[in-house]
């Protein structure tokens, strides 16, 4: 390792609580050389192992899969005393995998005394690739592990030294050492369990001042044929509900890279309830930790990013802390109704071209075939076929959308989705051809506004300045773009890094139906 070993030495002591303290050493052989350091530096340390339930005499105590024993490997005087709490464990040098650690957790906090600290020393390989390396999986469990636990995790820092990439050789990629510390507190964070969504409606409600429908959580949560339960929730000691945070899995497709298809999560529902907003700071807040939990425990090795749409008061804090990178404000498209209705002769013209408009009650093939003809029109998007467009429009229990066929000739020439809010149209997603023209949309608008939102002023819309094609239309049928009322910003956290925030911006085409504000 070369000069790798002197660095996580000093990364060790300074996690380390101050001078006197007691710290117990779990591991093989580099937990003896950390032992003498240790000592050597005025610590008083006790040497533990990883055990199956303990039954041989020289057991002291045992703590879920941590054995304990006098102090009495080589070269060092035995103790006359066994203390029954530490400092801080240094778990280092488990080369059979993670697993001991994992059934040695469930013991540790009873090893530790009050704001004490777990530091986890182990060598692996890190690697950006999706499925690349069971270690990183293996370093996610770890992390997940610790938050579940009752550790707040402070540092999460590798060292290591260049290599390569068993996938693509002209990719480099690191093996070293990760260096994992958590404190012992009162914060606990963990997945979702049956029965947890009564308190986080409660929650919601308290928070958001709107009432949620339990429908329309298991809608969302539970019933998404696209992945269920991808919820980190944070708890006080008491167990009382402190946080949440979610994502709902989606699935993209991506044209610019050459067809490839991956699931990714739009964040939502992040909440924190107000009693626990003054614990930690920054990303160990009780925001800061679920955020983590939720990249370890869903995202790291299992998609390449996840997005949302965040508030202006957000940005900073997100930026800085969250991981968040931003891609741009999210441009709002309005246009007044006046003007847009076309007159007896254009109507005609419309029916004599063969355009119809209805609304869609059933999926059929016709929206899986259509998704491929055109998608090649955009760059980065989600997928938008039947299965998709059925559990996000037709499913929702909400019944606030009407999803919109537009058909010339009989054939699918494009669809979108609409819904009311006062006295404006939301026109919340489409889909269309890239050599859609003006006339096919204009119709469309004609007749959603006249059978199905009669009296709204104006009609409001979220569309991603790509494609460029889809831009120039909305700006040729009459829309005038301006800032979203909230100031809202489009952001993606990148966990693979063969994606960019620059490519993403370049290719991702969205519409307000990408979030969960439609």
């Amino acid at each position: 390792m070369g000069d790798v070993e002197p660095r996580i030495s000093d990364l060790i002591l300074k996690h380390l609580p101050d001078l006197p303290a007691s710290i117990g050493v779990v591991g093989g052989e580099p937990a003896e050389a950390y032992s003498t350091h240790l000592e050597s530096a005025g610590y008083q340390v006790f040497r533990y192992f990883f055990s199956d339930p303990p039954t041989h005499p020289s057991l002291e105590t045992g703590h879920g899969g941590i054995g304990c024993r006098r102090n009495d490997f080589p070269g060092h005087e035995k103790l006359n005393g066994m203390a029954t709490q530490c400092d801080a464990i240094l778990f280092c040098g488990f080369s059979n995998g993670v697993d001991p650690l994992m059934r040695a957790f469930n013991g540790v906090r009873g090893l530790l005394r009050e704001k004490g600290v777990v530091l986890i020393c182990h060598e692996m390989k890190d690697d950006p690739l999706i499925g690349e390396d069971p270690g990183t999986q293996r370093q996610n469990d770890v992390i997940s592990a610790l938050y579940e636990f009752g550790f707040g995790v402070r540092c999460n820092e590798w060292i290591g030294v260049n290599a390569r990439s068993s996938r693509d050789p002209e990719r480099p990629s690191k093996t070293g050492c990760h260096v994992v510390v958590g404190k012992k507190d009162r914060v606990f964070v963990r997945g979702y369990r049956e029965g947890d969504e009564t308190d986080i409606l409660t929650m919601f409600t308290e928070v958001f001042k709107v009432d949620r429908t339990l429908e329309h959580w298991y809608w969302k949560f539970r019933d998404n044929p696209f992945g269920a339960y991808r919820i980190a929730e944070a708890f006080g000691a008491d167990g009382t509900l402190a946080g949440h945070y979610s994502g709902y899995p989606v699935p993209f497709y991506a044209p610019a890279r050459g067809g490839s298809e991956f699931l990714s999560y739009q964040i939502g529902d992040i909440m924190t309830r107000p009693g626990f907003r003054q614990v930690g700071l920054a990303n160990t807040s009780v925001l800061g930790r679920m955020t983590d939990y939720f990249h370890h425990r869903f995202c790291i090795s299992a998609v390449p990013f996840m997005y949302g749409f965040i508030t202006g008061n957000h940005k900073r804090f997100g930026e800085r802390f969250l991981g968040y990178s931003y891609l741009h404000q999210i441009p709002y498209h309005v246009l007044n109704i006046a003007g847009l209705r076309l007159n007896v002769k254009g109507r005609a013209a419309a029916f004599l071209s063969g355009l119809s408009v209805k609304p869609v009650a059933h999926m059929r093939p016709e929206f899986d075939v259509f998704f491929q003809q055109v998608s090649e029109g955009y760059g980065l998007l989600v997928k938008r076929d039947a299965a998709y467009l059925k559990w996000r429009y037709l499913d929702c229990p909400d019944h606030r959308h009407t999803l919109f066929a537009v058909r010339r000739l009989g054939r699918l020439a494009g669809w979108s989705a609409f819904s009311r809010r006062g006295d404006a149209l939301i026109w919340g997603d489409a889909l269309f051809r890239k050599t859609t023209d003006v006339r096919t949309v204009r119709v469309m608008l004609d007749y959603v506004l006249a059978h199905y939102f009669p009296g709204v002023a104006r009609i409001e819309a979220w569309f991603s300045p790509e494609p460029q094609w889809w831009k120039a239309l909305l700006r040729d049928v009459g829309f005038r773009a301006t800032d979203e009322p909230n100031k809202l910003v489009a952001g993606v956290t990148i966990f693979d890094r063969s994606f960019s925030q620059e490519w993403i911006q370049k290719h991702l085409y969205y519409a307000m139906g990408d979030s969960d504000l439609f």
